[in-house]
């Protein structure tokens, strides 16, 4: 899934804002993946796991991932998300 989704922004013309990674194993897929998104300067980057690893918390927290929880995403994480998001883009509007 990682290869479709990297395929998918090299391809996008849209400017995202922000992604979640659903991370299924912990292969490099998920880290090339994780790599492009930091390179298109995606704001919010989630990765959600299964099965918590210290590695892979640690890992993707410094290859540039926002948040990284364990399934299943609450919608109190995505709702705060979405507002800060909101609110960052509506300062870079006013500058």
């Amino acid at each position: 899934m990682a290869p479709a989704a990297m395929s998918m922004l090299s391809k996008e013309k849209k400017k995202i804002d922000a992604m979640i990674i659903n991370v299924i194993s912990l292969d490099s897929h998920c880290f090339e993946l994780l790599a492009q998104v930091v390179d298109l300067n995606i704001i919010v980057v989630i990765v959600v796991y299964d099965e918590h690893d210290e590695f892979l918390v640690k890992k993707t927290l410094d290859n540039g991932a926002y948040i990284c929880s364990k399934k299943p995403l609450v919608e109190q994480t995505v709702t705060f998300l979405w507002q800060t998001q909101r609110d960052h883009i509506s300062v870079g509007d006013e500058e």
